[in-house]
């Protein structure tokens, strides 16, 4: 997960997030605090401080952890010229 806060919204299992990092029951939609603790948890929030090298790979059709959740991480990583690795697979495999 690159965004917890989004995948609530674009995943086939939004209560994991909950689960995870909440740590209470499921429910939709997601008020502030829960929204500022889920990204809190994000890789996302942390990619400032990120100095090693990045290999990501992606399921375009992965119900858990969707392409557009990814995409934001992926530009922010090139525009900083971090060095970073996509493969994407357009293989369907059950995640």
């Amino acid at each position: 997960m690159i965004d917890l806060a989004f995948m609530v919204s674009a995943t086939d299992i939004p209560d994991w997030g909950f689960a995870e990092v909440l740590k209470e029951p499921f429910i939709y939609p997601l008020d502030e605090s829960e929204r500022k603790k889920l990204w809190d948890q994000s890789p996302m929030s942390k990619i400032s401080n990120i100095e090693a090298p990045v290999l990501l790979m992606i399921g375009a059709k992965d119900r858990r952890v969707s392409m557009a959740n990814v995409i934001p991480f992926y530009n922010y990583m090139k525009t900083k010229e971090k060095r970073l690795k996509c493969y994407i697979s357009l293989i369907i495999i059950i995640h």
